[in-house]
């Protein structure tokens, strides 16, 4: 079976306006995973959220609550709101 690659691209940063990541990720940064990893660096807790996902999806796997050709979005653990100036980031996932 070949493997295919997963384009992780930050949309948003939620939280208070202006929030920013902890780790300093942007909106519209991309990190591209294949079977050997990540393409780049990326904060350990975004990584975290990201791998379960990610692990299905290069194995050609599917999720029962997305409907056929709807994208799919995972957050960071970081909560956001809580801690003034910090936000959570947002990932869509694409197949390439």
């Amino acid at each position: 079976m070949k493997f295919k690659q997963v384009i992780a691209e930050i949309v948003k940063i939620e939280g208070e306006k202006g929030a920013k990541c902890a780790f300093g990720h942007k909106i519209g940064e991309k990190f591209v995973f294949d079977q050997y990893g990540c393409d780049r660096k990326i904060c350990m807790y975004a990584l975290s959220a990201l791998l379960p996902a990610v692990n299905v999806l290069l194995h050609h796997g599917k999720f029962p609550w997305l409907p056929e050709g709807e994208t799919l979005y995972f957050g960071c653990p970081h909560p956001g709101k809580m801690y003034p100036g910090l936000g959570q980031l947002i990932f869509k996932l694409t197949v390439k």
